[in-house]
């Protein structure tokens, strides 16, 4: 891939990307109107457990799902279809998990409602498949369309959102209830739709399948897992010590400080499509090139920060 053609396809991805994340700061002045501190607080521990629980239900094969586009594109459809079916057996166990804590260990729920627990478990799996629908725009080279599902997400779940707190006087759980709603009623249903068209895959299991994507995603999920960590331990302590009040504030305050963020997401996606390209044509002068692009984009990254 064309460097130049990389910069032009991570331009309108970012455009799109930050439409899509212009979106909670747009609803920032509501919800910091209609809920208190202690409920910004709870929305944002919701959506951490969210985020944390996402990548064991998807077993991050969306990256597996890449690199098989690429080494065996025959199969591709069969490859799909089993990491879907996967998907489904991990959402079970983790389900089953989470009923055992939430009813042995409610301590561990961080003040949670049980119906909110049981939600987060449905959304990643809803997650899960968005992520791979995501996977196929961005090895298709429609990493746009990514983003405007991500626009579309969005608007879904913040603007009935918005309509519970201020018509309905609902708390922090109407974050949680529009992201159920969405879940079930549209991103399951419409991203097995979206993929069945990009693909024409039929739901089909095989073993061998599965073991090929398990042994390259799932060394990945320590990494995934540690990022997020890293990312909402800082609040975990914030909440567990100075209580939810204190953490909501702080929540809104790290908002702000995301944007930067968002060039890093633009570039990300269409670099990875170009290494997993280059690694099938195995040119070492094009590797060395989407490295080098890697290392100064990453560079400037840092000095405009």
């Amino acid at each position: 891939m064309h460097i130049f053609n990389i910069f032009r396809k991570t331009f309108i991805y970012g455009f799109f990307l930050c439409l899509s994340s212009a979106v909670p700061f747009i609803f920032i002045p509501i919800l910091t109107r209609y809920l208190t501190p202690v409920d910004y607080g709870l929305m944002n521990l919701f959506q951490i457990m969210v985020i944390f629980i996402a990548p064991l239900v998807r077993l991050d094969m969306q990256a597996a799902l890449r690199r098989e586009y690429y080494e065996k594109k025959e199969d591709f459809n069969l490859y799909l279809s089993t990491a879907i079916v996967t998907a489904m057996f991990s959402f079970s166990i983790i389900l089953s998990i989470f009923i055992i804590i939430r009813n042995l260990f409610p301590q561990f729920t961080m003040n949670l409602p049980k119906s909110s627990i049981y939600s987060i478990v449905i959304i990643s799996l809803a997650l899960a498949f968005c992520n791979f629908m995501q996977s196929l725009f961005q090895i298709r080279d429609k990493a746009y369309k990514a983003a405007l599902y991500e626009l579309l997400n969005n608007l879904l779940i913040f603007i009935p959102t918005a309509i519970l707190i201020i018509y309905f006087k609902f708390d922090w759980q109407a974050r949680a209830w529009s992201q159920l709603f969405t879940s079930i009623f549209i991103h399951i249903p419409l991203s097995l739709f979206i993929i069945y068209k990009m693909v024409k895959f039929s739901l089909r299991f095989k073993l061998s399948y599965a073991k090929k994507l398990l042994s390259f995603s799932l060394p990945l999920i320590p990494s995934s897992l540690g990022y997020y960590i890293i990312q909402s331990a800082d609040r975990f302590f914030i909440t567990k010590f100075l209580g939810l009040e204190k953490a909501g504030i702080y929540s809104l305050a790290l908002q702000f400080g995301s944007i930067m963020a968002i060039a890093y997401s633009a570039f990300l996606p269409i670099w990875e499509v170009a290494v997993y390209k280059n690694l099938r044509e195995n040119t070492k002068e094009n590797l060395e090139n989407i490295v080098k692009l890697f290392v100064l984009y990453s560079t400037g990254l840092f000095i405009v920060a």
